[in-house]
Order: structure tokens, then C-alpha cells, then sequence
């Protein structure tokens, strides 16, 4: 197989059918692996939100796109964010929700794209970090952002009441 050639794009409004595709198979995955934790969904998010986060200027919504055939075949969702929390250092970043990569195109350099397209995203508007959350159960997922650069600063524990 060879390596496709891949643009990343904004998303826009016409594009909703097939990242809602994407993005309910990564909500899936996590209902597969924690049912009493994530809801089980024919769709991720409704229309109108897709629409209105297209439009948003808090949010960045991309797409990595086959240049051959125009199939979209990965996307991610970041969202902007101002920490002004008093017990920290005021910090400014991009939050990123979600990025899923068509299976077959895996191992290919689409995710490491999205990614440093969203890091030139951050620091063309002088953002100080990225970050995301990471399931403890998804290892390919923790692996492969530690392997970006992404380090674990803290972990969220719960009990089951």
C-alpha cells in the first residue's frame, strides 16, 4: 500500500455527515470499553452543533482530505482555552477533543499532520500549549501522543458509588 497524498483542511458545514461518521466511532470505542461511562450513539454531535462550531471562533475543527479522490479520510476537534484559575500560572491552549484517522489509513503520518497542523494553529496566535485527555483504557491513543511529545501531568480518579 502506499503512502496517500493528504491535505488538512478546515472543515466546513457540507462536511458534518461523514466527521460525525468519524467522531461516533471513536464514541463507540469508548462505550465498547466503558459502558457505564459513555453513552452508545448513532450520532456524536447534531447538526446544528457541528454548524455552529464550524463557525466558531473557540473551536478548530480540521479534516485530512485524499488529494486523489477528495475522501476525507481522518479528522479533530480543538477547542480554545484561557485557564484563569487562581491556584495556577494563567495558561492559553488549544484542548483537543477528538481526532480519529480512517482505519486504513493508520500508521501514516494523517495524525501527526493533524497535529502539527493544530500546534501551527497555537503558536501563530501565541497559545502556550496543547493538551488533551486520554482514556486510561486506550493505549494505542496514549502511546502515540507520548510518542508526540505529550507528557501526563496529572490523572483524574474515580469510585463507583
Amino acid at each position: 500500500m502506499s503512502i496517500p497524498v493528504f491535505d488538512i483542511l478546515p472543515c466546513t458545514k457540507e462536511d458534518y455527515d461523514e466527521i460525525d461518521a468519524m467522531f461516533t466511532k471513536i464514541q463507540n470505542l469508548h462505550y465498547d470499553a466503558m459502558p457505564d461511562h459513555f453513552q452508545m450513539g448513532e450520532h456524536y454531535m447534531d447538526e446544528e452543533y457541528f454548524k455552529d462550531t464550524v463557525d466558531s471562533e473557540d473551536a478548530i475543527i480540521i479534516k485530512a482530505v485524499k488529494r486523489e479522490t477528495k475522501e476525507i479520510i481522518g479528522a479533530a476537534m480543538a477547542l480554545y482555552y484561557l485557564n484563569e484559575d487562581p491556584a495556577f500560572i494563567e495558561k492559553s491552549g488549544l484542548i483537543l477533543e477528538d481526532m480519529y484517522v480512517s482505519d486504513e489509513y493508520r500508521h501514516q503520518g494523517i495524525a501527526q499532520a493533524m497535529l502539527k497542523y493544530l500546534e501551527n494553529i497555537a503558536r501563530s496566535e501565541e497559545l502556550d500549549e496543547m493538551c488533551l485527555t486520554v482514556w486510561s483504557f486506550n493505549k494505542n491513543a496514549k502511546n502515540f501522543y507520548s510518542r508526540y511529545g505529550f507528557v501526563t501531568r496529572s490523572e483524574t480518579m474515580a469510585i463507583q458509588l
